[in-house]
């Protein structure tokens, strides 16, 4: 395996810095953030089944009140939520509503850039909101983060070390090349040989912790592959501060109903599990699992049997620290723009909140803005 081959294989982006490598310690906090890529439908997620304007504004895509999960007078989850309705009983899952920006930007590619880096419609950032922040743990451990997948765009910079692979299994059986032993003083060389090195240095340990690949409880597809990929890293001790997972699909232009009832399924069954895994290993309380998309879906329905591309949506907080209820403020399906919903709450609200209460990260181009957080930590 060449150089090129290597760096393609394993995705792997670090700071030329490079310390030893060490475990992480068992009780550390975590987050877990969870990509729901092409647009989830929030208005299809939590419901306001009660209100008649949701009925008019979805003739055929809306969800009927005999078997949603009702949470309280006026809203509801999907009905394929239900395996989360336990977390919601015991106070261990948040609703963050009305979740957006201002000056929404409708295109996937745009706005995936806009969430990931924490700026304005109007910005153009080259790093993510967790670059800079995650920095700080640099003294502590090489890898800060571990992306399964899918998009690294909330640690793109120079300041942040994470590793992006596929899979725990294909990573472990990598056959990884060794960086060359000649001195060089090309920065180039000297980055690559620094990555191969510290990548090098994190399978051995794995494959040293003699991680056991199987758990059937997360079934075969794969999303719960990813989290149970999670699990294990937390189990072998030498997980990360940040893990990044990607569920894809919601991009439901058209046959919605079937489709967004599908992932919602999936979604709820791995992440069940996933609490039932950690709160096994005494992890639940260390855990914090935090959903995001790019934007939500238009309120109104298409002539397709589904949505368009929107703006504002709900997202999930759950963990054994999570102080669980509705959070936020419902937007209004009386006063739309373009058939849209009007965000009640900055993106980066939630990104603070992550940042200061649970990771306890301060420093960080995000929380420099004066953003609130949010009170379910």
């Amino acid at each position: 395996m060449n150089r090129r081959q290597f760096l393609t294989a394993v995705g792997l982006a670090l700071t030329p810095a490079l310390r030893g490598l060490s475990a992480t310690p068992h009780k550390q906090r975590r987050l877990i953030l969870v990509e729901l890529a092409g647009g989830n439908d929030g208005l299809n997620t939590v419901l306001p089944f009660k209100d008649p304007l949701y009925s008019q504004l979805r003739p055929t895509l809306k969800l009927e009140s005999d078997g949603l999960i009702q949470l309280d007078e006026r809203r509801a989850l999907h009905a394929s939520l239900r395996p989360l309705h336990s977390l919601w009983l015991e106070k261990e899952l948040a609703i963050v509503e009305g979740l957006g920006y201002d000056e929404p930007n409708r295109s996937h590619f745009r706005s995936r850039d806009i969430w990931s880096s924490g700026s304005d419609a109007s910005q153009l950032k080259k790093t993510g909101w967790l670059a800079d922040a995650l920095q700080q743990q640099t003294k502590e451990r090489e890898i800060n983060a571990v992306v399964f997948g899918g998009r690294t765009h909330p640690f793109a910079g120079k300041t942040a070390n994470h590793i992006n692979i596929d899979s725990l299994a294909d990573f472990l059986a990598a056959p990884l090349a060794a960086p060359h032993s000649a001195p060089t003083k090309n920065n180039a060389a000297q980055w690559i040989n620094a990555v191969q090195s510290t990548t090098a240095k994190y399978q051995k340990q794995l494959i040293d912790a003699d991680i056991a690949l199987q758990d059937e409880r997360y079934g075969d597809n794969k999303f719960g592959a990813q989290l149970r990929d999670a699990s294990l890293l937390i189990r072998s001790g030498l997980a990360p501060s940040v893990l990044k997972l990607h569920l894809k699909g919601f991009d439901t232009h058209a046959n919605q109903l079937e489709r967004h009832a599908k992932l919602m399924k999936i979604m709820a069954t791995g992440l069940k599990t996933f609490a039932a895994d950690l709160r096994e290993q005494g992890q639940w309380k260390n855990t914090l699992v935090a959903t995001y998309s790019e934007f939500g879906r238009r309120a109104k329905e298409n002539a397709s049997g589904g949505t368009d591309h929107g703006t504002a949506a709900p997202h999930l907080v759950l963990g054994g620290a999570v102080k669980g209820g509705f959070y936020g403020q419902t937007p209004s399906l009386k006063n739309l723009q373009n058939n849209d919903l009007v965000h009640t709450l900055d993106y980066r609200s939630l990104y603070v909140t992550l940042l200061r209460d649970w990771l306890k990260l301060t420093d960080s181009r995000v929380n420099r803005r004066e953003f609130p957080t949010i009170d379910f930590i």
